[in-house]
């Protein structure tokens, strides 16, 4: 038992030697103030080594245990356990107050593992600690029946306290084979994060090599196109030659019948007639005529010959316009119904027109499609090609291209146009522009005839300026007048002779207005003096003018502590008595000011 009390007592020097060298370099940490990235790697290494000191004590209280040592050295042990592990709490807070959040995700995930650890060993001590005290106080209970049954009591006490010791044993090896279990999954957690990692890089590849394929595909096509100008250029160059060497003939000369002797034989022997005849060309040829012939079959055959190279040229030269013209654009779709018409056009012209395969169509109409209208198209990508590509333009055209949801698309924006205010000129530019677009719409579409409702023309007048709305009653009234009906085209044009008139660039109201403004008056406060003879009479000709003198009361309740406009009372009333009281106040219907009227 002294051998044995002896070990331990070396074995504690030297666990406590570990941990007085441990708790230095805490301590040497704590002292730290500045905290640079070398510094925190030391003091992470420091808490590392601070787990393992303690870790290690941890093994040899077991192993104390095990042994069965007096219960004052386990307790000793123990008690230094605790003191080291408070260090390392501190520590470990020092720690995270000064790392960052994103550094702290994967230190707790790490201290929660070795927190648990120790906790389970501190249970598991604590557990022994009571087990022995109420072994011991029942010991000395029954200290007096111990002395009666002898030897054999005492076998069963050793039996009993070797099982506690045992089930102790067995549950700190099953907590160290859940540790080491916990430790195989993050080996196998860090592995996949690896391929992950990998995987990425190679994704990154591939992306940067599609983009490389794009540019050299992009470089080769503008070497085609400049080959084929050069062979065009080279085409016009051969033809300008032959039409130089080409021989040239008289049209208007004189056919060519040359006359020969024929002779006749008489009936009677001896005498022989001799007279003129005219040759036929089939059993005579001149020279003159074959050369003429030669002439003409050579001029056929260089004919025929510029006739193929025109067409080819032709062909050349249709090739070169197409090339020369610029590349259209498509704009993608998101689902909104006023531009599927658009984009069906533009797609049909510049993919359909151009693709061999459903596939290939299918694909680029997942391309230029996004929002709503790629979820509706990426709903058949699962689909043959054949079949994909139909049954998404059918139902892009159920969706987007039915007639009276593109009727209802224009009618709900132009009810839920903002109200314009006076001066927007670009505003009432734009509003001028959308109904010219609704007017055009409607004549295709007969769900957009609902615009022709006088209800209808009515809310889109409340969307103009308020001094527009008398003069659109003048154009109401004139066409009354002619027995006529109001239209949607009458307010169409209405309104796109006001945006003209406002936005013209020499009379318009913002040409006007800023010249006015930067523009100083001249001649102000000048005088003439015309003299006659010796009398100098001085006549001064811009005259000061009384201007009205604005209060800023209200016109309407006298009250000085806001405008007319401000006015919730004058809000509230009529329009027809609102008419009434500017016109007896002299405001303009436009900006309720003095001193001017709105024409």
């Amino acid at each position: 038992m002294d051998i044995e009390a002896s070990e331990l007592g070396e074995e504690q020097t030297d666990t406590e030697e570990d941990l007085d060298s441990a708790s230095a370099e805490m301590e040497n940490t704590a002292r730290k103030r500045t905290f640079t990235e070398k510094g925190k790697l030391y003091e992470k290494k420091t808490i590392d080594d601070m787990f393992e000191v303690i870790k290690r004590l941890c093994e040899n209280i077991l192993s104390f245990v095990e042994k069965n040592a007096p219960f004052e050295v386990i307790r000793s042990k123990f008690s230094l356990w605790m003191d080291k592990y408070e260090h390392y709490l501190e520590q470990h807070q020092n720690f995270m107050a000064r790392i960052r959040e994103q550094e702290k995700e994967e230190y707790i995930y790490i201290y929660e593992d070795r927190e648990a650890f120790l906790c389970d060993f501190k249970r598991t001590i604590e557990k022994y600690f009571s087990d022995s005290q109420s072994q011991t106080s029942s010991s000395h209970r029954g200290d007096r029946y111990t002395s009666r049954q002898g030897p054999a009591s005492h076998h069963s006490d050793q039996r009993s306290t070797h099982s506690s010791r045992s089930s102790i044993l067995s549950n700190i090896s099953s907590k160290k084979l859940a540790e080491e279990q916990q430790r195989v999954e993050l080996e196998l957690k860090k592995e996949a994060l690896k391929k992950k990692r990998l995987l990425e890089l190679a994704k990154i590849n591939i992306q940067m090599d599609e983009e490389e394929l794009d540019l050299s595909t992009g470089i080769a096509v503008s070497d085609a196109k400049t080959n084929i100008l050069n062979k065009y250029e080279l085409l016009e160059n051969v033809k300008s030659e032959t039409q130089s060497i080409r021989i040239k003939l008289n049209p208007h000369a004189p056919h060519f019948e040359p006359k020969v002797e024929k002779v006749e034989r008489s009936t009677n022997k001896g005498t022989t007639n001799i007279g003129t005849a005219t040759l036929s060309s089939t059993y005579y040829k001149s020279p003159i005529t074959e050369k003429k012939e030669y002439i003409t079959t050579t001029t056929n055959r260089q004919d025929s010959g510029p006739t193929d190279q025109n067409n080819n040229s032709e062909a050349i030269t249709a090739i070169v316009k197409n090339l020369r013209k610029p590349m259209p654009e498509i704009k993608r779709f998101s689902g909104d119904p006023l531009e599927f018409r658009k984009f069906v056009r533009q797609f049909t012209v510049k993919i359909v027109q151009n693709s061999d395969t459903e596939d290939e169509k299918m694909n680029y109409l997942e391309q230029f499609t996004f929002g709503e209208a790629h979820k509706v198209v990426s709903g058949f990508s699962h689909l043959s090609g054949e079949y994909a590509y139909q049954a998404a333009m059918e139902q892009l055209e159920e969706r987007y291209g039915n007639s009276e949801v593109i009727a209802n698309a224009f009618i709900k924006k132009a009810l839920e146009w903002p109200t314009l205010k006076a001066g927007d000129s670009k505003g009432l530019d734009e509003f001028s522009l959308f109904l010219i677009e609704c007017e055009n719409a409607a004549h295709s579409i007969n769900a957009l005839r609902i615009l022709e409702y006088s209800e209808n023309i009515k809310r889109l007048m409340c969307k103009l300026p308020f001094h527009l709305h008398d003069r659109w009653r003048s154009v109401v009234l004139r066409i009354k007048t002619n027995k006529e009906t109001v239209q949607f085209g009458n307010f169409v044009k209405f309104v796109k002779d006001e945006a003209k008139k406002v936005n013209d660039l020499t009379y318009g109201s913002t040409a006007v207005g800023t010249k006015g403004k930067t523009e100083p008056a001249k001649n102000e406060n000048s005088r003439r003096n015309f003299r006659t003879g010796n009398n100098a009479f001085a006549t001064d000709l811009n005259r000061e003018v009384k201007k009205p003198q604005y209060t800023s009361e209200c016109s309407y309740c006298k009250s000085k502590s806001h405008k007319l406009e401000q006015c919730n009372v004058f809000k509230k009333l009529p329009t027809p008595d609102k008419y009434n009281h500017m016109k007896s106040q002299a405001l303009c219907f436009g900006c309720l000011k003095k001193g001017h009227m709105t024409s």
